[in-house]
């Protein structure tokens, strides 16, 4: 009885992200059939070139989480943590980019991670995350304002520019003020009490943020405590995010005015600069900045198509190996963790 109910419960969970994965293809359909139009003006051995690129990106993002969970988890794989990087994508485009945290606390949860631990884990990787995409954000606009090419550029969207990396710089500093000052911390809470008590429908949500804020400050001393974790996290993000930027580099290598290098640091200024504009999943705010950039040195016809490359090796393709884990997880035999779910479906 109990086999033929876990049979049951398995085949139900299996549909259950196969129905997902439909919905999403609904949800995302017109985006999807524009991609996909575009990548067929683009050659089969570019669009590998760029998969590859996008390969790598991902198994620096599960080489920086497997660096973390380690520090709570010490049999933690590195495999585990690139299991993790897909399966969050996935869940970001089927919640319009709220559910990834969440996804990654549950999985690193089911490796025996407490889920505190495993909460402050996911914000530090924001806050390294951030400070990476400043970083180079900063470095590329500093390239760019020292080209000749694109100093001109510069000049037409210097406002737009600054503002980005002000906005960008902020909120690092912010982030690192309340991970490295008690003061800062003491003082954010109180002001989200003093919040809470002006706005009392909101109560629930202060509660959860000012957890977040203690989460951030106590996980983010411990990392900071380890310095090499830290600087090898931080590097590891530099060269995830140069090979991201790497694509649109590839894609456009002799067709437009600008060389290589140019191309990276004009890609590091347009994601640093999608990052400030709020939309879900980041959807749009990419695609304006990057035409309206890059379209100053290229054709639409040769812009568009990198675009949707991008976002197809970016975007799709993790979405789609981020659903095939995660229906690893729910089919497969011993696919799923002892400690947490199983502990659900024997209740």
């Amino acid at each position: 009885m109990k086999t033929t109910r876990k049979k049951s419960k398995t085949i139900i969970s299996g549909l259950i992200v196969l129905a997902l994965l439909a919905i999403a293809l609904l949800i995302y359909r017109d985006s999807l059939e524009e991609i996909l139009r575009g990548i067929r003006e683009v050659s089969f051995p570019a669009i590998l070139v760029s998969a590859l690129f996008s390969l790598l990106y991902f198994g620096l993002e599960g080489a920086i989480i497997y660096r973390m969970a380690a520090l709570y988890a010490p049999g933690y794989r590195p495999g585990y943590g690139i299991a993790t990087a897909y399966r969050c994508e996935f869940y970001r485009l089927i919640t319009f980019g709220n559910g990834a945290g969440i996804a990654e606390i549950h999985y690193l949860h089911r490796k025996g991670i407490e889920r505190a631990s495993a909460a402050g884990i996911s914000i530090l990787q924001f806050v390294i995350k951030k400070v990476s995409v400043a970083l180079l954000g900063s470095l590329g606009f500093l390239v760019l304002l020292s080209s000749a090419q694109t100093q001109e550029l510069c000049r037409d969207y210097l406002g737009f520019l600054a503002a980005g990396c002000v906005i960008t710089l902020l909120i690092v500093l912010a982030l690192l003020a309340v991970i490295l000052s008690d003061a800062v911390m003491k003082a954010v809470l109180w002001l989200l009490d003093s919040i809470a008590v002006r706005f009392p429908a909101a109560g629930t949500k202060i509660t959860a943020l000012k957890e977040q804020v203690r989460l951030l400050n106590r996980s983010g001393r411990e990392l900071f405590s380890r310095k090499a974790v830290l600087v090898q996290n931080i590097l590891l993000n530099l060269v995830k995010f140069i090979a991201a930027y790497a694509i649109p580099a590839y894609l456009l290598y002799g067709k437009q005015a600008l060389s290589p290098g140019e191309c990276v640091a004009l890609m590091a200024v347009v994601y640093m600069l999608a990052g400030v504009i709020p939309t879900p999943s980041g959807i749009g705010s990419l695609e304006f900045v990057y035409l309206l950039f890059f379209g100053s040195f290229a054709e639409p016809e040769v812009t568009v198509p990198s675009l949707l490359v991008f976002r197809f090796v970016t975007w799709i393709l993790p979405f789609a190996v981020g659903g095939l884990f995660c229906l690893y997880d729910r089919i497969v035999p011993g696919g799923r963790s002892k400690n947490y779910e199983d502990k659900v479906m024997e209740n």
